[in-house]
């Protein structure tokens, strides 16, 4: 199997506590891989390997995203850390053509208030953050217009003994709200830490789990249990279980979802301590 490709390494325990444990761990490899099964009870499969490459501060400075499924593209994302901002930059790994630039603008604190996206995937578009006193985010705020079609998401947040457990969606065209959905989070007893990184398997949790999560404030304290998102026609259903390294870093991930007639998701994370 492709998982033999990546191996999960233990960490050497040291004698600070957990924090400083996980600060000297980090992802540098991801195994994704996804069971659909549609209408006709059949399957397809989705493979991706992720690769991540840090600098002497540890701050993220490459991610290569490898899709193994005949016909889906490949990525190459580089980071450039500036003066209040960074720059985020996605090229296809094959052509080297670049597909999208993201800026991202930063706080005195260090956290992400707006991205903006070039080119322009619509006439005009911007993000803006904004976080409570402890750090938590508490709003993201989406922007975009086509001629003067407007469209506009608003999403907040509610946590409850430091994770975030409720996501109200607000949609609107310029006017009124039209839709409000709600997405519920419940916790497992497994500590969430700074190096755990994810691009899959979390719906409507992008900016809590972007390989850039770190400037995006405070994150949960513990992993995610379950989730269950209003769709607006209905529910969806996702059950998360985890193993665990002898430092307590996530190793691996299995989410069970009802979705799109049911979903499975299995992923590895590799790890490199000093």
């Amino acid at each position: 199997m492709l998982a033999g490709l990546f191996l999960i390494s233990s960490c050497k325990k040291s004698k600070n506590d957990e924090q400083t444990s996980s600060a000297n761990c980090r992802t540098t490899t991801t195994l994704f891989h996804l069971v659909r099964d549609n209408a006709l009870n059949m399957s397809d499969v989705d493979i991706k390997s992720e690769n991540f490459g840090y600098d002497q501060q540890g701050r993220l400075v490459t991610y290569n995203q490898n899709n193994l499924t005949a016909g889906m593209e490949s990525y190459v994302v580089s980071y450039t850390y500036g003066s209040g901002e960074i720059i985020e930059t996605y090229k296809n790994s094959v052509t080297n053509a670049a597909v999208i630039t993201y800026t991202y603008k930063l706080d005195g604190q260090n956290r992400i208030v707006s991205r903006t996206e070039q080119p322009l995937r619509s006439d005009e578009a911007r993000y803006t953050y904004k976080y409570d006193a402890q750090g938590y985010m508490i709003e993201n705020y989406q922007y975009s217009r086509n001629g003067s079609s407007i469209s506009e998401r608003r999403l907040t947040y509610t946590y409850t003994n430091g994770n975030l457990t409720a996501i109200n969606r607000a949609f609107s065209d310029g006017g009124p709200v039209y839709d409000n959905y709600k997405t519920d989070l419940t916790y497992t007893d497994v500590p969430q830490k700074d190096n755990f990184i994810l691009n899959q398997g979390y719906p409507v949790l992008y900016e809590q789990y972007h390989p850039l999560r770190k400037f995006f404030g405070t994150g949960s304290k513990n992993m995610i249990a379950s989730v269950k998102e209003f769709l607006g026609y209905g529910y969806a259903n996702y059950a998360y279980t985890y193993e665990q390294d002898a430092n307590q870093n996530v190793a691996g991930m299995r989410l069970v979802s009802d979705s799109n007639n049911g979903q499975t998701y299995t992923l590895k994370f590799g790890m490199n301590c000093n």
